[in-house]
Formats: C-alpha cells, structure tokens, sequence
C-alpha cells in the first residue's frame, strides 16, 4: 500500500517539535526491538538459517504436519475482533469496535473475504480475489474508498496470522536461528527471525519473530511489523492460545495482540470459532460485486 506523505502545510517548527516528542517518548519507554542482526559471516549466517528452517519445519509437524496442511484447500471460520482503548480507536481496521463475522480463504491461492456487522443493522463485506480488493455494503458494491483500503489492508494479515505456523515456510520465507530465551511463565522458547524476498510484495517489508515452546513445540507468541497497517517502526506482539485440533490440524482460536515498540498499549483480542476446512470453497465466491452473479 502506498504511504500518504504530510500536507505541505506542516511547518518545519512543529515537524521538528513531533519529532522531540516521538524521540522523547522513547527515551522514557526504555524498551528495545526484537529483532536482532543477523550474522555478518555467510558461514555462520548459513548455518543459523538451517537451524531456523529446521525448528519451523518441526513445529509444523507438531500442528499437524506441512502434507495435511498442503493438501488443505480452504477455511471458513467465525471471526469476532475486539479493539480495546485509546490506541486501538486510532489504528483498528474496522469500522466498528468489535467485528463478528464468517471468514472465509482459500489458503493456498491468498483469496479471501469476511462478513461484518456494521451500525444501524448492515453488512459490510471485505474480500481480496483473482481482481484484487473489493467491498460491498448490504448487496451492493461500496463507493466508500476506505472500504477498499481496509478490504487491503486485513484480509491479507488475518489470512497469515490464522495460517501460523505453516505461513512461515510458505513464500520462500527464510528462517534465522535467535536463540533459546526464558519467557515466563510458560517456560523457554526458541526464537527464529523470518523474512520474506523481495518479490513477495508486502510481505518483504515486514519481519517476523516466532516463539515456539521448546517442549511442545507449539507457537507461543509472534513480534512483528505489518507494512499494510502503518510504518514499520511499530512492532506488534500476539500471543496465541486456546489450541484446538480441527482435521488432524493444530489451531489457535485467541489472539492477544498488543504493541510492544516503541508503546504498549493494548490494542485487540480476536478469536476464530466454528472452524472448517475443505468446504469445498469455489473461487467465484471471492471474484468481487463487478463479477458476481455469473457476469
């Protein structure tokens, strides 16, 4: 998504006094990013890379295996995405405080569209298809150009968030090794860096730093930056709970997320219930209001 550059009616003076304020919130948060350079030494950087493919790999053997979830088509779920505080009402996607709809993807293909309910009784449908966003409100195509821009912006993010951890050996991601590190008070996790190419658009702008369990194996909490919501200084944790086992398939239902650099605010709880998988979604149903009804 393309940034929004600032009026040009911004003096320099009051640039320069948000700038003082930023840097000056930071002096007194006193916390630190989460991700850490990576090893200058091709050797060593090799060698730490197949460390961290190799615990990714394990991790998805133990939600169930990369062939199960490979020959998984698609998944339709409830979504209800609750956005707490004075952050939240800034930055939530949503045009409501707490979004409860059906969610449906086709996992390997990136399609994807929920249902909300809106005020005053209506529904607002976000999906992403073969042409791209697209938005209705009740049955018709939306005029409401944020429509579209949140249709972009979250589709996308729930769909590989509600794909963990198989998300991270998709794209031709790669995994760098970081270490075991304490975290209370479910015991010690291994941290693996991923990262995504160049060509693999938006997702090449952001990082990720999962946290698997070191007895179970089970992802515990993810760091990361998201390009589609805002700039990429921002870091974001969710940590993940409430597995359930759906078709041999691991998946956690609650999502905690708060932000975690520069602030700490908290920001939302989503959770996924009634989750089913290979329905036998057709591709039609994410063509968008310009192709729907066989046009």
């Amino acid at each position: 998504m393309n940034s929004v550059s600032s009026p040009r009616s911004f003096s320099g003076a009051r640039a320069f006094g948000a700038a003082l304020l930023f840097f000056g919130v930071l002096s007194l948060v006193g916390c630190e990013s989460a991700r850490q350079p990576v090893p200058r030494s091709p050797i060593v950087r090799s060698q730490v890379r197949a460390k961290g493919r190799a615990i990714i790999e394990r991790a998805c053997e133990m939600h169930g295996g990369l062939a199960r979830w490979t020959a998984t088509n698609d998944a339709s779920f409830r979504l209800v995405d609750q956005w707490i505080g004075p952050s939240a009402r800034v930055v939530r996607p949503w045009p409501v405080a707490t979004a409860n709809g059906q969610f449906q993807i086709l996992l390997h293909q990136g399609y994807g569209r929920v249902q909300i309910h809106a005020e005053k009784g209506t529904t607002i449908t976000y999906g992403i298809g073969p042409g791209g966003p697209w938005a209705l409100r009740g049955m018709r195509p939306s005029e409401d150009s944020g429509d579209l821009a949140t249709a972009r912006a979250t589709i996308p993010v729930y769909q590989f968030f509600f794909q963990l951890p198989f998300s991270f050996l998709a794209d031709d991601a790669v995994q760098h090794y970081m270490g075991v590190k304490p975290a209370p008070p479910g015991g010690a996790v291994y941290e693996v860096l991923v990262t995504y190419p160049w060509y693999t658009g938006d997702r090449s702008r952001d990082w990720y730093v999962a946290r698997f369990d070191t007895s179970s194996m089970r992802l515990r909490s993810v760091t990361y930056t998201t390009s589609l919501w805002g700039p990429s200084v921002f870091e974001y944790t969710d940590d993940l709970d409430g597995y359930t086992q759906i078709d041999s398939l691991w998946v956690p239902t609650r999502h905690n997320v708060r932000m975690t650099w520069p602030f700490r605010p908290e920001l939302h709880r989503w959770t996924v219930s009634d989750i089913r998988f290979n329905q036998g979604i057709d591709e039609t149903a994410f063509r968008g209001p310009a192709r729907l009804g066989g046009s």
